[in-house]
Protein backbone atom coordinates (compact mmCIF):
# COMPACT_ATOMS: atom_id res chain seq x y z
CA UNK A 1 0.00 0.00 0.00
CA UNK A 2 1.14 3.47 -0.69
CA UNK A 3 0.44 6.93 0.49
CA UNK A 4 0.09 9.66 -1.47
CA UNK A 5 -0.01 13.50 -1.24
CA UNK A 6 -0.99 16.42 -3.69
CA UNK A 7 2.00 18.81 -3.12
CA UNK A 8 1.03 21.39 -5.64
CA UNK A 9 2.38 22.69 -9.22
CA UNK A 10 5.84 21.28 -9.48
CA UNK A 11 8.27 23.85 -9.62
CA UNK A 12 11.60 22.84 -9.75
CA UNK A 13 13.27 19.52 -9.96
CA UNK A 14 16.99 18.67 -9.09
CA UNK A 15 18.79 21.52 -10.73
CA UNK A 16 15.67 22.68 -13.03
CA UNK A 17 13.69 26.07 -12.81
CA UNK A 18 10.01 25.25 -14.12
CA UNK A 19 7.68 28.79 -14.61
CA UNK A 20 4.18 28.36 -16.28
CA UNK A 21 1.82 30.98 -17.58
CA UNK A 22 -1.18 29.58 -16.97
CA UNK A 23 -3.05 31.93 -19.17
CA UNK A 24 -1.19 31.63 -22.51
CA UNK A 25 -0.84 27.87 -21.52
CA UNK A 26 3.01 27.80 -21.60
CA UNK A 27 5.78 26.98 -19.72
CA UNK A 28 10.01 27.14 -19.45
CA UNK A 29 12.68 25.14 -17.75
CA UNK A 30 16.08 26.52 -17.39
CA UNK A 31 19.01 25.37 -15.36
CA UNK A 32 20.50 29.02 -14.37
CA UNK A 33 21.22 28.18 -10.95
CA UNK A 34 23.00 25.22 -11.34
CA UNK A 35 25.04 26.72 -14.59
CA UNK A 36 26.27 29.49 -11.78
CA UNK A 37 26.88 27.09 -9.61
CA UNK A 38 29.52 25.67 -12.25
CA UNK A 39 30.94 28.70 -12.96
CA UNK A 40 31.92 29.14 -9.24
CA UNK A 41 33.18 25.53 -9.13
CA UNK A 42 35.43 25.39 -12.21
CA UNK A 43 36.29 29.27 -12.25
CA UNK A 44 35.10 29.71 -15.87
CA UNK A 45 36.07 32.93 -15.17
CA UNK A 46 39.93 32.13 -16.58
CA UNK A 47 38.32 31.27 -19.85
CA UNK A 48 37.36 33.71 -22.75
CA UNK A 49 33.64 34.39 -23.51
CA UNK A 50 32.25 31.31 -26.11
CA UNK A 51 29.89 31.84 -28.69
CA UNK A 52 29.40 27.97 -29.85
CA UNK A 53 29.37 24.88 -27.59
CA UNK A 54 32.26 23.77 -29.39
CA UNK A 55 34.68 24.91 -32.48
CA UNK A 56 35.41 22.76 -35.75
CA UNK A 57 38.61 22.71 -34.72
CA UNK A 58 38.48 21.28 -31.39
CA UNK A 59 35.83 18.81 -32.50
CA UNK A 60 38.39 17.03 -34.72
CA UNK A 61 40.78 16.29 -31.78
CA UNK A 62 37.78 13.65 -30.70
CA UNK A 63 36.85 12.68 -34.04
CA UNK A 64 39.50 12.65 -36.39
CA UNK A 65 42.59 13.06 -34.30
CA UNK A 66 45.50 12.21 -36.97
CA UNK A 67 43.88 15.04 -39.35
CA UNK A 68 43.51 17.47 -36.11
CA UNK A 69 47.14 17.16 -35.26
CA UNK A 70 48.08 17.69 -39.34
CA UNK A 71 46.03 20.52 -38.83
CA UNK A 72 48.02 22.21 -35.54
CA UNK A 73 51.55 21.61 -37.20
CA UNK A 74 50.74 23.01 -40.25
CA UNK A 75 49.60 26.09 -37.91
CA UNK A 76 52.53 25.70 -35.92
CA UNK A 77 50.57 25.11 -32.66
CA UNK A 78 51.86 22.64 -29.98
CA UNK A 79 50.00 19.86 -28.69
CA UNK A 80 49.77 18.91 -25.12
CA UNK A 81 49.17 15.41 -25.20
CA UNK A 82 49.91 15.09 -21.66
CA UNK A 83 47.38 13.82 -19.29
CA UNK A 84 45.33 15.39 -16.88
CA UNK A 85 43.18 14.31 -14.15
CA UNK A 86 40.70 11.92 -14.69
CA UNK A 87 38.58 12.55 -11.96
CA UNK A 88 38.75 16.08 -12.32
CA UNK A 89 38.14 15.80 -16.19
CA UNK A 90 34.45 13.04 -15.69
CA UNK A 91 33.88 15.83 -13.09
CA UNK A 92 33.72 18.63 -15.92
CA UNK A 93 31.86 16.61 -18.58
CA UNK A 94 29.78 14.79 -15.94
CA UNK A 95 28.29 18.49 -14.76
CA UNK A 96 27.77 19.17 -18.97
CA UNK A 97 25.84 15.56 -19.04
CA UNK A 98 23.44 16.79 -16.45
CA UNK A 99 23.22 20.22 -18.14
CA UNK A 100 22.35 18.57 -21.52
CA UNK A 101 19.58 16.32 -19.90
CA UNK A 102 16.89 19.02 -19.46
CA UNK A 103 17.19 21.85 -20.58
CA UNK A 104 20.40 22.65 -22.63
CA UNK A 105 20.10 20.75 -25.81
CA UNK A 106 22.18 22.90 -27.82
CA UNK A 107 25.22 21.90 -26.50
CA UNK A 108 24.88 18.00 -26.41
CA UNK A 109 26.84 17.18 -29.46
CA UNK A 110 29.72 18.87 -27.77
CA UNK A 111 29.61 17.23 -24.79
CA UNK A 112 28.92 13.66 -26.18
CA UNK A 113 32.35 14.40 -28.23
CA UNK A 114 34.42 15.25 -24.53
CA UNK A 115 32.71 12.10 -23.32
CA UNK A 116 34.63 10.18 -25.61
CA UNK A 117 38.10 10.99 -23.80
CA UNK A 118 37.48 9.94 -20.66
CA UNK A 119 39.46 7.24 -20.73
CA UNK A 120 42.71 8.94 -21.10
CA UNK A 121 41.77 13.10 -20.93
CA UNK A 122 44.47 15.39 -21.98
CA UNK A 123 45.09 18.86 -20.80
CA UNK A 124 44.25 20.21 -24.17
CA UNK A 125 40.59 17.90 -24.02
CA UNK A 126 39.88 19.67 -20.65
CA UNK A 127 40.17 23.11 -22.00
CA UNK A 128 37.61 22.41 -24.80
CA UNK A 129 35.43 20.89 -21.81
CA UNK A 130 36.19 23.89 -19.62
CA UNK A 131 35.34 26.13 -22.92
CA UNK A 132 31.66 24.40 -23.40
CA UNK A 133 30.69 24.54 -19.41
CA UNK A 134 31.75 28.71 -20.32
CA UNK A 135 29.58 28.38 -23.30
CA UNK A 136 26.71 27.35 -20.89
CA UNK A 137 27.76 30.06 -18.45
CA UNK A 138 27.69 32.47 -21.03
CA UNK A 139 24.20 31.63 -22.34
CA UNK A 140 22.85 30.61 -18.95
CA UNK A 141 19.73 32.47 -19.42
CA UNK A 142 18.44 30.61 -22.19
CA UNK A 143 15.07 28.32 -21.62
CA UNK A 144 13.31 25.73 -23.10
CA UNK A 145 9.50 27.15 -24.27
CA UNK A 146 6.81 24.64 -24.25
CA UNK A 147 3.40 25.88 -25.66
CA UNK A 148 0.80 23.50 -25.07
CA UNK A 149 -2.43 25.97 -25.66
CA UNK A 150 -2.91 26.17 -29.37
CA UNK A 151 -1.12 22.82 -30.84
CA UNK A 152 -2.08 20.25 -33.21
CA UNK A 153 -2.27 17.47 -30.45
CA UNK A 154 0.37 15.45 -32.79
CA UNK A 155 4.31 14.80 -32.98
CA UNK A 156 6.95 15.85 -35.20
CA UNK A 157 10.27 14.76 -35.58
CA UNK A 158 13.36 15.79 -37.16
CA UNK A 159 16.19 13.19 -38.13
CA UNK A 160 19.77 13.37 -39.48
CA UNK A 161 23.46 11.34 -39.58
CA UNK A 162 27.11 12.75 -40.46
CA UNK A 163 28.46 9.98 -42.80
CA UNK A 164 31.77 8.49 -41.25
CA UNK A 165 32.26 11.11 -39.29
CA UNK A 166 34.58 9.85 -36.48
CA UNK A 167 37.64 8.47 -37.52
CA UNK A 168 37.05 4.45 -37.00
CA UNK A 169 34.22 5.11 -39.79
CA UNK A 170 31.19 5.56 -37.36
CA UNK A 171 28.50 7.81 -38.61
CA UNK A 172 26.31 9.95 -35.62
CA UNK A 173 22.20 9.41 -36.13
CA UNK A 174 21.06 12.84 -34.22
CA UNK A 175 17.22 13.46 -34.14
CA UNK A 176 14.45 15.35 -32.05
CA UNK A 177 10.81 15.04 -31.91
CA UNK A 178 8.56 17.49 -30.38
CA UNK A 179 4.82 18.23 -29.63
CA UNK A 180 2.78 19.57 -32.27
CA UNK A 181 2.30 19.87 -35.83
CA UNK A 182 4.92 21.44 -38.07
CA UNK A 183 4.22 25.40 -37.56
CA UNK A 184 4.16 24.69 -33.90
CA UNK A 185 6.84 26.50 -31.83
CA UNK A 186 7.76 24.04 -29.07
CA UNK A 187 10.86 22.69 -27.62
CA UNK A 188 11.50 19.38 -28.09
CA UNK A 189 10.30 16.63 -25.61
CA UNK A 190 13.05 14.32 -26.59
CA UNK A 191 16.27 13.93 -28.17
CA UNK A 192 19.08 11.72 -29.35
CA UNK A 193 22.89 11.63 -30.44
CA UNK A 194 24.87 8.78 -30.32
CA UNK A 195 27.20 6.87 -33.04
CA UNK A 196 26.08 4.16 -35.30
CA UNK A 197 26.98 0.76 -34.06
CA UNK A 198 27.07 -0.65 -38.03
CA UNK A 199 29.59 1.28 -40.02
CA UNK A 200 27.49 2.23 -43.59
CA UNK A 201 29.47 3.35 -46.57
CA UNK A 202 27.03 5.62 -48.27
CA UNK A 203 24.98 8.32 -46.93
CA UNK A 204 21.25 7.00 -47.90
CA UNK A 205 22.04 3.94 -45.15
CA UNK A 206 23.36 6.00 -42.54
CA UNK A 207 20.16 8.54 -43.10
CA UNK A 208 17.85 5.10 -42.99
CA UNK A 209 19.30 4.28 -39.64
CA UNK A 210 18.88 7.56 -38.07
CA UNK A 211 14.98 7.54 -39.47
CA UNK A 212 14.62 4.22 -37.74
CA UNK A 213 15.57 5.26 -34.09
CA UNK A 214 13.42 8.74 -34.96
CA UNK A 215 10.34 6.65 -35.97
CA UNK A 216 10.95 4.23 -33.08
CA UNK A 217 11.02 6.93 -30.59
CA UNK A 218 7.49 8.58 -32.24
CA UNK A 219 5.68 4.86 -32.04
CA UNK A 220 6.81 4.93 -28.33
CA UNK A 221 5.36 8.36 -28.24
CA UNK A 222 2.06 7.51 -29.63
CA UNK A 223 1.01 4.85 -27.84
CA UNK A 224 2.14 6.80 -24.89
CA UNK A 225 -0.16 9.89 -25.90
CA UNK A 226 -2.91 7.11 -26.79
CA UNK A 227 -3.29 5.61 -23.35
CA UNK A 228 -3.41 9.32 -21.76
CA UNK A 229 -6.46 9.88 -24.14
CA UNK A 230 -5.77 11.28 -26.54
CA UNK A 231 -7.40 10.40 -30.23
CA UNK A 232 -6.22 9.84 -33.39
CA UNK A 233 -2.92 7.88 -31.85
CA UNK A 234 -4.30 4.27 -31.95
CA UNK A 235 -2.05 2.06 -33.77
CA UNK A 236 -3.47 0.93 -36.59
CA UNK A 237 -2.75 -1.39 -39.34
CA UNK A 238 -3.93 -1.63 -43.13
CA UNK A 239 -5.99 -5.44 -43.77
CA UNK A 240 -7.68 -5.24 -47.64
CA UNK A 241 -7.10 -1.40 -48.18
CA UNK A 242 -8.86 -0.74 -45.08
CA UNK A 243 -8.03 0.12 -41.32
CA UNK A 244 -8.80 -2.00 -38.81
CA UNK A 245 -8.08 -1.61 -35.31
CA UNK A 246 -4.96 -3.35 -33.88
CA UNK A 247 -6.92 -4.68 -30.57
CA UNK A 248 -9.86 -5.35 -32.46
CA UNK A 249 -7.83 -7.97 -34.49
CA UNK A 250 -6.07 -9.16 -31.46
CA UNK A 251 -9.33 -10.11 -30.28
CA UNK A 252 -10.57 -11.51 -33.44
CA UNK A 253 -12.48 -9.33 -34.75
CA UNK A 254 -12.45 -7.42 -38.38
CA UNK A 255 -14.73 -4.47 -37.62
CA UNK A 256 -13.22 -1.64 -40.31
CA UNK A 257 -12.30 1.68 -38.99
CA UNK A 258 -13.65 4.13 -41.56
CA UNK A 259 -11.70 7.28 -43.17
CA UNK A 260 -13.38 9.33 -41.25
CA UNK A 261 -11.95 7.87 -37.69
CA UNK A 262 -9.51 10.64 -37.38
CA UNK A 263 -6.56 8.71 -37.50
CA UNK A 264 -3.42 10.95 -37.31
CA UNK A 265 -0.13 10.64 -39.00
CA UNK A 266 2.76 12.64 -37.49
CA UNK A 267 5.31 14.39 -39.24
CA UNK A 268 8.81 13.26 -40.02
CA UNK A 269 11.48 15.46 -41.64
CA UNK A 270 14.45 14.16 -43.85
CA UNK A 271 17.04 16.17 -45.60
CA UNK A 272 18.37 12.90 -47.94
CA UNK A 273 16.22 12.52 -50.94
CA UNK A 274 17.35 9.00 -51.45
CA UNK A 275 16.04 7.79 -48.11
CA UNK A 276 12.88 9.62 -48.88
CA UNK A 277 12.57 7.67 -52.21
CA UNK A 278 13.35 4.46 -51.15
CA UNK A 279 10.87 4.61 -48.44
CA UNK A 280 8.19 5.48 -50.72
CA UNK A 281 9.23 2.61 -53.06
CA UNK A 282 12.32 0.20 -51.31
CA UNK A 283 12.79 -1.47 -54.54
CA UNK A 284 16.06 -3.55 -54.46
CA UNK A 285 17.30 -1.86 -51.63
CA UNK A 286 15.18 -4.79 -49.27
CA UNK A 287 17.86 -6.64 -50.60
CA UNK A 288 20.68 -5.64 -48.86
CA UNK A 289 20.65 -7.34 -45.99
CA UNK A 290 22.29 -5.33 -43.17
CA UNK A 291 20.47 -2.66 -44.18
CA UNK A 292 16.97 -4.70 -44.41
CA UNK A 293 17.37 -6.18 -41.30
CA UNK A 294 18.44 -3.09 -38.98
CA UNK A 295 16.15 -0.40 -40.95
CA UNK A 296 13.46 -1.95 -42.09
CA UNK A 297 10.66 -0.48 -39.34
CA UNK A 298 12.00 2.41 -40.81
CA UNK A 299 9.94 1.70 -44.44
CA UNK A 300 7.03 -0.09 -42.38
CA UNK A 301 6.88 3.54 -40.40
CA UNK A 302 6.21 5.82 -43.24
CA UNK A 303 5.47 3.80 -46.41
CA UNK A 304 1.93 4.25 -47.89
CA UNK A 305 1.37 0.59 -48.31
CA UNK A 306 2.31 -0.93 -45.13
CA UNK A 307 0.40 -1.92 -42.54
CA UNK A 308 2.52 -0.25 -39.61
CA UNK A 309 2.13 3.37 -41.10
CA UNK A 310 2.63 6.00 -38.19
CA UNK A 311 4.46 9.00 -40.42
CA UNK A 312 4.03 11.55 -43.08
CA UNK A 313 7.91 11.65 -44.55
CA UNK A 314 8.68 14.94 -45.90
CA UNK A 315 11.69 16.24 -47.33
CA UNK A 316 13.45 19.81 -45.55
CA UNK A 317 16.15 21.38 -47.19
CA UNK A 318 19.88 20.05 -45.07
CA UNK A 319 20.39 24.38 -43.65
CA UNK A 320 16.97 23.78 -42.54
CA UNK A 321 17.02 20.77 -40.43
CA UNK A 322 17.07 21.68 -36.94
CA UNK A 323 18.78 18.29 -36.43
CA UNK A 324 22.11 19.17 -37.88
CA UNK A 325 22.88 20.81 -34.41
CA UNK A 326 22.89 17.05 -33.07
CA UNK A 327 25.26 15.40 -35.54
CA UNK A 328 27.59 18.28 -36.93
CA UNK A 329 30.03 20.63 -35.17
CA UNK A 330 31.25 23.81 -36.49
CA UNK A 331 28.32 24.50 -39.17
CA UNK A 332 28.14 28.60 -40.00
CA UNK A 333 27.71 30.09 -37.20
CA UNK A 334 24.87 32.30 -37.69
CA UNK A 335 22.81 29.59 -39.28
CA UNK A 336 23.69 27.39 -35.94
CA UNK A 337 22.21 30.14 -33.94
CA UNK A 338 19.35 30.14 -36.22
CA UNK A 339 18.58 26.66 -35.84
CA UNK A 340 18.71 26.84 -32.00
CA UNK A 341 16.30 29.75 -31.95
CA UNK A 342 14.30 26.94 -33.62
CA UNK A 343 14.86 23.88 -31.83
CA UNK A 344 14.86 25.40 -28.21
CA UNK A 345 11.46 28.04 -29.37
CA UNK A 346 13.55 31.09 -28.31
CA UNK A 347 12.04 34.68 -29.22
CA UNK A 348 15.50 35.95 -30.83
CA UNK A 349 18.60 33.49 -32.22
CA UNK A 350 20.62 35.11 -28.95
CA UNK A 351 17.96 33.93 -26.85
Amino acid sequence: MFILEDKGTVKSLPGVKIEYDREKGSFTLSQKAYIEAMFERFNLNEIDKQLVPMKKQDSLMFSKPAKWELEMLKAGEKIDDTRCDSTYYKSVVGSALHAIKWTRVDAMTAVFYEATAMHAPTNTALQVALKTLRYMWDTRDLKMHYNCADCEPNFTGYGDADLAGWHNGRSRTGWFVKFGGPDDKNAPICWYSKLQVPIYDNTPDAEQAALTELCHSIFWLRNLANDLGFKGMKPLYYKNHSMVSQADHADGKEEEVTANDDYILSKVYCDNEPTIKRCAKPGRWASKRKVHINNTKSVEYTNMDSPLRICELFHVPSALNIADIFTKIGVDTNNWLLLRMRLMNLPTKYG
